[in-house]
């Protein structure tokens, strides 16, 4: 399973970030659609790091909307994935 922090952009998107994948980020119009989004992608990015047999990163549970400049309208989901 994978932590997501999921916010509302300035575009009135939603965002989500993977912080245990840096760099990924997803968006929808919707926060069941950017959840959905970021969860095809780590499973198409982790299942292809399983195909080539490279390391897939460890989860880690440590993300703090405070460190991401997210403020308090930040939400943390666990994504199972």
């Amino acid at each position: 399973m994978r932590q997501v922090l999921i916010y509302r952009g300035e575009d009135g998107f939603w965002f989500a970030e993977c912080p245990s994948l840096p760099g990924w980020v997803t968006h929808g119009e919707t926060e069941d659609a950017a959840l959905a989004n970021m969860k095809e992608a780590v499973q198409a990015y982790v299942g292809a790091l399983e195909v080539d047999n490279l390391p897939v990163p460890q989860e880690h549970f440590d993300a703090n909307s405070s460190f991401w400049g997210l403020g308090p309208a930040c939400g943390m989901i666990i994504l199972g994935v």
